[in-house]
């Protein structure tokens, strides 16, 4: 059932599901588009143009794809888990302040 109903319609949560990772982060993180199908028995995410923004509200650090596999032990221990979890052109923002200091995402 949950392969007909929720991973077609995957992009419908983009707003919660950026939102859960916001409150687990401490950080606003934004994601641009997500998609989803399933790898045999495991589902596959796939997120586009994930920010994660400063305190400014800057994006600090951008993973233009991310791929993950949700683990079925999720279930078990009631935490988002994952099997597996890729990262394809990650940007990150450095910078030096006023008084020298460098600055990481």
């Amino acid at each position: 059932m949950l392969r007909y109903w929720l991973l077609p319609d995957i992009e419908h949560y983009r707003n919660d599901i950026a939102y859960a990772i916001t409150q687990a982060a401490g950080q606003r993180v934004t994601i641009g588009s997500i998609s989803a199908h399933w790898d045999g028995l495991h589902p596959h995410l796939i997120l586009r143009k994930v920010q994660v923004h400063d305190k400014e509200g800057s994006p600090a650090l951008e993973l233009n794809r991310l791929e993950s596999i949700p683990s079925w032990r999720s279930l078990l221990f009631g935490e988002l888990r994952f099997r597996e979890i890729k990262i394809y052109q990650p940007n990150l923002t450095v910078y030096r302040d006023a008084s020298g200091v460098l600055h990481v995402a």
